[in-house]
């Protein structure tokens, strides 16, 4: 018997998930939901069908997949984005009547709002046209500047949606390399405001010339962001063997660069073990035994990429199931999901933070979401002081989930002058991420206790928890309180130039970005 694919497990996982635990419980049924299935025109379907699809033991076309999306009531592409984070699953996008090309093509490069479904389409429908040719050369490189500038404003399924189009405009045989060169651009920009994301997603493709580029940032980073950015593409070219020998032979004195370098913030020391332990086997030189030493990678054991982990042993796989027993409770599930245990675990403890990321959002796809949200922020008042490196891989945990049910303390962990820099961050960046909103009061008094603490201590991570709180700012409902703090921000001359940068960056953002990202 063939092996089912990982993607495809998790992607029927989804559908079952879904099914199941929706608000319409008669359609938990299997029979019931096949009636209902064939009155959208899902063919000859069958309850034994929908075992085969829900279990992976056969491959679900798109097409079923969006079905499914509106007979359980879902927003459109909830499911049928996951592909992107699941590209074995075999679910292929496509845009529907190519004759809608122009139109979509007209709109990316207009200054008109593009929903996140309309981004989709367009992408797909080149996707389907590998020999299209758009002029000029330029038009590429607009097409993904604008995604990449929605996709700073955009979060959860808009932000998936962006995502994977601009892995489409990347993998394009004509435009590939305009795209590439767009997201070298953007991450060259000191005041750019994406994290990591224009050239982390250079891992997608394996063009030279965005190996080029990630080992150029390497060399010489224009930020932390943007050298955290290539790293992550890095890890996965590494995987995927986009790198040609001599890019592997110089990668341990370029990492050791940076291992040594106390300016780099925590997110990108945090990632020197995984591309330790990424590194092919017969890396070998003083540089390479350097980088595993300065990494500790000896320690960081054999499943590093987080692939195919088995729950953690002590303390980490105590709180895996913690989690996972608390959500499904509230769930009022007796039966363990043997599935939802593995994409907690790596949500909360694979060391590659995209792994992290996207178990997070396969979560937060499901009626699972609210549920894990409140049993991981139950954790986390225990780990605050007895285990920060915990605290934080469950704040970083409900950002991925967007959701987080006690904002109030994530409020408080962004002033709590008693912990970890590396937790008040985190906190900050999940600010930015979950629902609901705070006071202009709170934004204030934040911002003076960062600045004030940075101008003392100098301190890179506290650099990047101002970061992370102008970036919720920026994302924030536009309230006038809160644009006049931007304003104030980026006038102010006692404030670091990068925040002030980033302040402006916001306040500048075109309504029609905001807009079309919403959605």
């Amino acid at each position: 018997m063939l092996a089912v694919s990982v993607g495809r497990l998790r992607m029927g996982w989804l559908l079952r998930v879904n099914r199941v635990l929706g608000p319409d419980r008669k359609l938990a049924t299997a029979a019931r939901f096949v009636t209902a299935l064939r009155s959208l025109g899902g063919g000859a379907a069958s309850p034994a069908q929908v075992s085969k699809w829900e279990t992976g033991a056969a491959r679900v076309g798109h097409g079923t997949v969006r079905r499914y999306e509106r007979l359980l009531g879902l927003p459109v592409n909830r499911l049928a984005a996951m592909a992107a984070i699941l590209p074995d699953a075999g679910v292929t996008p496509t845009g529907g009547d190519p004759d809608r090309l122009p139109d979509l093509l007209d709109l990316g490069l207009s200054g008109d709002p593009v929903t996140g479904p309309g981004w989709d389409d367009l992408t797909a429908l080149l996707q389907d046209r590998p020999d299209v040719l758009i002029h000029p050369r330029t038009s590429w490189e607009r097409l993904t500047h604008r995604l990449l500038t929605e996709m700073v404003v955009a979060d959860g399924l808009p932000w998936i949606q962006r995502n994977s189009a601009l892995a489409r405009l990347l993998r394009h045989p004509s435009g590939a390399a305009a795209a590439i060169a767009a997201c070298a651009s953007f991450a060259a920009d000191p005041a750019h405001q994406v994290f990591v994301e224009p050239l982390a997603a250079l891992h997608v493709t394996p063009h030279p010339d965005a190996s080029r580029r990630v080992l150029a940032q390497l060399a010489d980073p224009s930020s932390g962001r943007a050298l955290c950015g290539a790293m992550l593409a890095i890890v996965r070219k590494l995987e995927r063997g986009h790198l040609t020998p001599a890019d592997v032979a110089t990668l341990p004195r370029l990492l050791c660069e940076v291992a040594a370098d106390p300016r780099m913030p925590d997110e990108v020391h945090h990632l020197l073990p995984v591309l330790a332990a990424g590194l092919p086997a017969g890396t070998d030189g003083p540089a390479a035994a350097r980088l595993r030493r300065l990494a500790g990678a000896d320690v960081v054991g054999p499943h590093v990429l987080g692939r195919g982990r088995t729950h953690p042993a002590g303390t980490t796989g105590v709180v895996v199931t913690r989690v996972v027993l608390g959500a499904l409770a509230r769930c009022d599930m007796a039966e363990v999901d043997p599935v939802l245990a593995v994409l907690v675990d790596e949500m909360l403890f694979a060391p590659d933070p995209v792994t992290r990321l996207d178990a997070g959002f396969l979560i937060a796809a499901t009626p699972y979401r609210d549920p894990v949200a409140a049993a991981v922020t139950a954790e986390i008042p225990g780990a605050v002081h007895g285990d920060p490196p915990r605290a934080v891989a469950l704040l970083t945990a409900l950002g991925a989930l967007g959701a987080g049910p006690d904002r109030g303390l994530l409020e408080r962990l962004v002033l709590a002058p008693a912990v970890r820099p590396a937790v008040n961050e985190a906190a900050a960046r999940a600010l930015g991420l979950v629902s609901g909103s705070s006071s202009g009061r709170f934004w204030a008094v934040a911002l003076r206790r960062h600045l004030d603490a940075w101008q003392v201590t100098g301190s890179a991570t506290t650099l990047t928890t101002l970061r992370r709180l102008v970036q919720a700012l920026g994302v924030a409902e536009e309230r006038a309180g809160e644009r006049g703090l931007l304003a104030a921000l980026a006038g102010d001359s006692q404030v670091p130039v990068a925040i002030r940068a980033s302040a402006a960056w916001w306040a500048a953002v075109d309504p029609a970005v905001r807009a079309g990202a919403a959605n």
